[in-house]
């Protein structure tokens, strides 16, 4: 798996750095003495988040046509994280990296879900 740069055409709108950051990026990159530059440098996140984030973003775009999460009850949401996390585990034993991989963001997909639906719980009690 590579890791998107900031010139790619699919890389998600708002990962992209505007112009005079980028410009900003290219001249440290031809200070001399200087160490390389990190995603963290850049994005201010680590690159397996800015990756894994990635990842996850293509699976849900993948499955948009889908009805929504926000209409799932929470318990819903985490017994489908539960089957995503025995499919990993599955994927881990009997199957190839890549697979397990792809149930990995299954699994933080699903987490993510669960933790949006809290929020959005959150969000209508602290608002009473």
């Amino acid at each position: 798996m590579t890791r998107p740069t900031v010139d790619e055409p699919n890389y998600p709108p708002e990962r992209r750095l505007p112009i005079e950051n980028h410009r900003r990026t290219l001249d440290r990159r031809n200070e001399p003495n200087r160490p390389p530059l990190t995603t963290s440098d850049v994005f201010g996140m680590r690159h397996q988040v800015l990756d894994f984030g990635c990842e996850m973003e293509k699976e849900l775009k993948a499955h948009d046509h889908k009805t929504g999460w926000r209409e799932l009850p929470v318990e819903a949401l985490l017994r489908k994280l539960e089957i995503e996390i025995e499919e990993l585990r599955v994927a881990i034993e009997f199957e190839t990296i890549t697979d397990a991989m792809g149930e990995a963001v299954d699994v933080g997909n699903f987490a993510l879900m669960v933790w949006d639906r809290l929020r959005a719980e959150k969000e209508t009690t602290d608002g009473i």
